[in-house]
């Protein structure tokens, strides 16, 4: 753990003087507040869904910093309906949707990943290269026996 921050009621935020967030949603503005002394750094900032929005991500980006994050809820200009209509059911199947600038440049990546449910990400740090499959063993019973399978399943 790098910095801390107390979450506090919301109450207590709108009385507090310093808690002047410009009409940022609390999480992104308390990312910002979090990694401010990495700006500029093109450090990769993991988060969880608290603080994961497309906004997270684009704010990160213009502070010089890149951002991985699984999106549960802060769905706004996020492609969930898109993605979530794709038929894909085998663990490790992916898709990537890329965001371009004007110029052809790859500034954001939005993937679907299935594991054992559907796993919605936002990126601005990876270009979505295939990465090494990941392999494990597993014990598989069919009919009455039982037998050891290895599985390898891709990944992004």
């Amino acid at each position: 753990m790098q910095n801390l921050s107390i979450v506090k009621t919301a109450e207590y935020r709108k009385d507090d003087a310093e808690s002047n967030e410009n009409d940022l949603p609390h999480g992104v503005a308390l990312l910002k507040k979090l990694v401010a002394h990495w700006a500029g750094t093109t450090r990769v900032v993991c988060a969880d869904s608290y603080f994961v929005s497309v906004a997270a991500a684009q704010h990160l980006l213009g502070m010089g910093l890149r951002f991985i994050g699984v999106v549960k809820m802060a769905t706004r200009g996020y492609p969930v309906s898109t993605l979530s209509t794709l038929p894909l059911e085998d663990r490790g199947e992916h898709v990537a949707y890329v965001h371009k600038t004007a110029d052809g440049v790859v500034d954001m990546v939005a993937l679907l990943r299935v594991d054992r449910d559907r796993r919605y990400f936002i990126s601005t740090a990876s270009p979505n290269l295939p990465g090494a499959p990941y392999e494990r063993s597993q014990w598989r019973q069919v009919g009455a026996h039982v037998h050891r399978v290895v599985l390898t399943i891709p990944q992004p």
